[in-house]
């Protein structure tokens, strides 16, 4: 054989060994988290998460490297240099190589956290239970200030003076740092103080603004944000602009202001989420944090923002369509995404978008529509244009939980008491449908007959063969549920809860399918296979459902809230670990055991750090195994015996390329081949 050929025959085997051993493959996003602290080091960002420890940029927000504390929630963050401080009411923690080591920080006796941060330059104070503690050597020693000890909900750092809100009245702190000084404003509740042209402005709860031009001696109140109801706000001035993020269930946003003050513009351009927990500025850009969308970054001034969020915590995905092999995912804490290479890279399209919550996405023709499950600003909202843009559809201030077509005629399911609504000319007009005392989870259109899950534990699925005017309770001939899915094969249809029920005389009689006790999310089928997303993990049936077998290698995340097929991929979409995607051609190219019903599996394929190795085997084992590694040239590189059948092993010392691992004894012998990829 010459080694042109040896070459094709190796080629071959490479790209069987990748179908064969195919895995689930994690997306590159969409990117999001809880940002509960944001602050700046020179033109370094850092950006603490709710339970998910401390991440940094040095790249302008573009891409985020953890750098510790997993399972803390960060919501105090200081840096200087090399030190970062960082922590929350609980504790504490002290960096002196930037994050590669961490040690617990003591401020004050019997407490190990603090409320509140704030520093410049080696100076920092801590506020802990009511009193100020001072650092002049970068964290190493506090001392306290000899001031009285506050309830202090409010404090912030300007010019080296520190304001402080104390129940409702706003203090300023002595120069001899001694005493609280007592300032004009009582009673308003004081949310954010800024210097903007040397006066300061003052932001309550109830959206007043007040200006002083005497350092807090004496305020006027000149305009009122027009937020619909009160709601906390954090102020920052950028030369001559003020940008006021706001916090709460209101999904208000940011408001800008370009005449210091007197009359406040909505500014959400670009944002997905729009609860601003932090915000920090670094040279000309301002960057927040949001309660499940990551970090949004303005280089405008709070005109328009960009999402930057790249290498934070994936975001669970609530709902997927796709249209022209473009991605949508849809969440419920940041609107929606969109992906033109297969979930590579993702940006936020929710332009338009009142609701962030989304639970529900079909794709009509070259129509998106969206369903927002957040009550007061839910609703059904369309996209002409890909996502660029959306506009109000109908059905405002519903909880859409659910949405299906046929051509133009569209369906969707509220919550409880709401009923389903149905529109037949693509969502232009609605009328209600039919009445329900519980939310509707999900529906399902097969040629004419329009079926519907709702909630409860009797009757909890309904259907009509009129387009909506009329509905029957769907007999499964045994108690159920409420079905979360459906799905549709040649001509059977697919129903799932906890269970799997079959019909293959439209929906007449139903047979129950033998399935292990997971609560079933979502049910898809692909060619002649059906798939299930469950609260752990995916499972696949060849045979009709008579028969199930788990796939969930390379799945971190097991919580499967939605499947998606888009051409040969399966995408499953996770609670917490955003999505996944499978090549399904892979399901279709299998090994071939050897005569005995002996063979070798290896995973994950590629492989990176570790391999696992397992024996599968009929025939009984009376010596030690031979387990042998070697490269695509037929040189080990590895060798081993023992009598396990399974093991793992390090491969980090590899390098990248083609490997055939060999397992035999005196009985058997087989083998399979890996990928190594760096």
């Amino acid at each position: 054989m010459n080694i042109l050929t040896k070459l094709f025959v190796v080629s071959i085997f490479i790209t069987l060994s990748t179908y064969a051993y195919a895995q689930w493959q994690q997306c590159n996003g969409p990117y999001g988290g809880w940002i509960t602290a944001l602050a700046k080091n020179g033109n370094t960002v850092y950006a603490g998460m709710d339970e998910d420890g401390l991440y940094r940029s040095i790249d302008s927000g573009n891409t985020w490297k953890y750098i510790g504390l997993k399972g803390n929630s960060i919501k105090l963050v200081y840096s200087l240099d090399s030190v970062i401080i960082t922590g929350n009411s609980s504790s504490l923690y002290r960096s002196s190589d930037l994050g590669k080591s961490w040690q617990k920080l003591q401020v004050a006796q019997k407490y190990n956290g603090a409320s509140q941060l704030l520093g410049f330059g080696s100076i920092i104070y801590a506020s802990v239970n009511g009193y100020i503690y001072k650092s002049k050597d970068a964290g190493l020693t506090w001392n306290s200030i000899n001031v009285d000890r506050r309830s202090l909900t409010y404090l912030t750092l300007i010019d080296s003076t520190i304001f402080s809100c104390q129940d409702s009245i706003l203090y300023r702190l002595s120069n001899d740092e001694t005493i609280w000084i007592e300032l004009g404003l009582k009673q308003y509740a004081i949310n954010s103080v800024a210097k903007h042209n040397n006066n300061l402005i003052a932001i309550t709860y109830n959206s007043d603004v007040y200006k002083s031009s005497d350092n807090g001696t004496t305020w006027n109140k000149i305009s009122t944000i027009p937020t619909p109801w009160p709601v906390r706000k954090s102020l920052v001035a950028i030369d001559t602009i003020l940008v006021a993020s706001t916090t709460g269930n209101t999904r208000t946003g940011v408001y800008r202001s370009s005449d210091g003050g007197y009359t406040w513009i909505k500014s959400n351009n670009g944002l997905s989420c729009y609860n601003a927990y932090c915000h920090v500025q670094v040279a000309n850009s301002l960057y927040i944090g949001t309660s499940g969308g990551g970090v949004f970054r303005s280089d405008n001034k709070g005109l328009n923002w960009t999402h930057c969020s790249v290498g934070l915590k994936p975001i669970g995905i609530s709902c997927f369509t796709a249209s022209n092999n473009i991605l949508f995912a849809g969440t419920g804490v940041a609107g929606i995404f969109r992906s033109s290479n297969s979930g590579e890279t993702w940006g936020t399209v929710s332009n338009g978008l009142n609701d962030e919550n989304i639970w529900s996405l079909i794709s009509n023709k070259s129509t998106i529509i969206a369903g927002g499950y957040g009550g007061y600003y839910g609703g059904i909202y369309s996209s002409e244009n890909l996502g660029d843009s959306w506009d109000t559809l109908g059905l405002t201030r519903h909880t859409i939980m659910s949405i299906a077509n046929k051509g133009d005629t569209i369906f969707a399911g509220t919550d409880s008491q709401k009923g389903i609504y149905r529109s037949l000319n693509g969502g232009r007009t609605w009328e209600k449908v039919y009445d329900m005392l519980y939310d509707c989870y999900s529906l399902f259109i097969d040629d004419s007959v329009v079926y519907a899950g709702k909630g409860g534990t009797v009757n909890s699925t309904i259907k009509s063969t009129d387009w909506g005017l009329t509905w029957d309770i769907v007999d499964f001939g045994t108690q159920t549920g409420y079905m979360k899915s459906f799905a549709k094969l040649d001509s059977l249809i697919f129903f799932a809860n906890i269970e799997v029920f079959r019909s293959s005389d439209k929906g007449i009689s139903w047979k129950k399918m033998l399935f292990v006790n997971y609560s079933i999310n979502d049910i898809v089928t692909y060619n002649k296979a059906v798939y299930l997303g469950t609260e752990n993990g995916i499972y696949q049936s060849t045979d009709l459902g008579d028969t199930w077998k788990s796939m969930n290698d390379g799945l971190r995340d097991r919580n499967i809230r939605v499947l998606s097929i888009v051409g040969n991929t399966l995408y499953a979409g996770t609670q917490d670990s955003g999505l996944y995607k499978y090549n399904l051609l892979s399901t279709n190219i299998t090994e071939q055991p050897s005569i005995s019903g002996t063979h070798v599996r290896c995973y994950p394929n590629p492989a990176n750090d570790e391999l696992t190795i397992s024996l599968t085997t009929t025939t009984e084992l009376q010596q030690p195994l031979q387990y042998s590694i070697t490269n695509i040239l037929g040189t080990s590189v590895l060798q081993w015996q023992q009598m396990e059948r399974e093991c793992t092993i390090p491969i980090h010392t590899l390098p990248s390329g083609v490997y055939y691992v060999t397992v035999k004894n005196n009985r058997i012998s087989t083998a399979c081949m890996v990928q190594v990829i760096r």
